[in-house]
C-alpha cells in the first residue's frame, strides 16, 4: 500500500513556522492501529488522513502521537490548503469521524473553515493547577465541555509569553481534561489577542498553532473587545496567526494560510 504524504506548516505563510501537520492521502480504508502507528512515527502535533470523496464530502481523521482526535482546526486548515494545491478546489466539505461536516473555502490561497461556537461554564482553578502553569494571577477561567478544555485569561501578555509549565504536574493535578489555553489581550497592534495552548494530556506539551479553540475564543474576545473580526497570534516558539470572524451566535469562521514543505510516499506491506 502506497500512501502519499505532504508535510504542511499550518497557520503561517512562512516555511518552518506555524504548526507542522503531515497530511496523508488514503486511497482505501486503513486500520486505525496503522494510522496511529504512522502518527506516532511522525511524532508531530497532529497527522491528518484524507480519504477519497464520498457523498459530497472528504472523510478526514486526525491523530496525535498518542491518540485520535474527533476534530482539529489547524489540521483541517492544512488539509484544505493541500486539496487546493493538488486539485485547485475552491469549496468543499470535510466529514469527521463523529459525522460533523466542516465547510472549507479557499480565498487568496488561504483556507477558511466554519466551526460551531461551543458553550462555556465558569471554572474553578485549583491552586495546584495554577502553580503547575506558573500563573501568578488571572482574570477569569472557563471550561468548554465539547473540547474538554480549560481557558484562562491573563491580564499581562508578557506573563503569557514567558510561561514555562510543568507538564507532568499538569497531568497529575487535573487529569480529566485535554487542554489548557491561556489568552490575553495583545500587546502588539496588529493582533487583537494572543494565546498559548498546552496539551500534555494528548501527547503534545505545547501546540504551536491551535485551530478549534478559536471557535470559543472568537466569541469570547468579541464580547470583550466589541469586534466581530479578530486577529489572533499564537505566541509559541514557532508562532502562528489565525483570522477569526464571528458569523452569528452559533458559528465562527477561521482563516489561515498553510505552506507545503515537502512531499513523499510511504510504502507499507500490510
Amino acid at each position: 500500500m502506497k500512501i502519499p504524504i505532504y508535510y504542511m506548516n499550518a497557520g503561517t505563510s512562512e516555511p518552518f513556522k506555524g504548526n507542522p501537520a503531515p497530511v496523508c492521502i488514503l486511497s482505501e480504508d486503513c486500520p486505525t492501529s496503522i494510522l496511529q502507528s504512522i502518527a506516532t512515527e511522525f511524532n508531530q502535533p497532529v497527522t491528518v488522513y484524507i480519504l477519497r470523496k464520498s457523498n459530497d464530502a472528504y472523510p478526514i481523521r486526525y491523530f496525535t502521537p498518542t491518540t485520535e482526535l474527533s476534530a482539529c482546526g489547524h489540521g483541517t486548515l492544512a488539509a484544505g490548503k493541500l486539496l487546493y494545491l493538488l486539485h485547485g478546489i475552491l469549496a468543499f466539505e470535510f466529514l469527521t469521524i463523529k459525522g460533523m461536516k466542516i465547510p472549507v473555502t479557499i480565498e487568496s490561497g488561504q483556507s477558511t473553515i466554519v466551526y460551531p461556537i461551543y458553550p462555556m461554564t465558569d471554572y474553578h482553578v485549583i491552586p495546584e493547577l495554577q502553580a503547575a502553569l506558573g500563573i501568578p494571577e488571572f482574570v477569569s477561567a472557563h471550561y468548554i465541555p465539547e473540547l474538554e478544555m480549560v481557558h484562562i485569561e491573563l491580564q499581562d501578555p508578557a506573563v503569557l509569553r514567558n510561561l514555562q509549565p510543568d507538564y507532568k504536574w499538569l497531568i497529575e493535578v487535573e487529569p480529566k481534561i485535554d487542554e489548557v489555553v491561556v489568552t490575553s489581550k495583545s500587546d502588539q497592534p496588529q493582533y487583537d489577542f494572543i494565546l498559548r495552548s498546552f496539551c500534555p494530556w494528548i501527547g503534545i506539551d505545547e501546540d504551536p498553532v491551535t485551530g478549534s479553540v478559536h471557535s470559543f475564543l472568537g466569541a469570547y474576545w468579541k464580547n470583550k473587545l466589541g469586534k466581530s473580526s479578530l486577529k489572533a497570534y499564537q505566541a509559541s516558539a514557532r508562532g502562528g496567526e489565525i483570522q477569526v470572524s464571528v458569523i452569528n451566535d452559533k458559528s465562527v469562521s477561521l482563516k489561515a494560510d498553510s505552506v507545503l514543505i515537502f512531499k513523499g510516499e510511504m510504502e507499507l506491506n500490510l
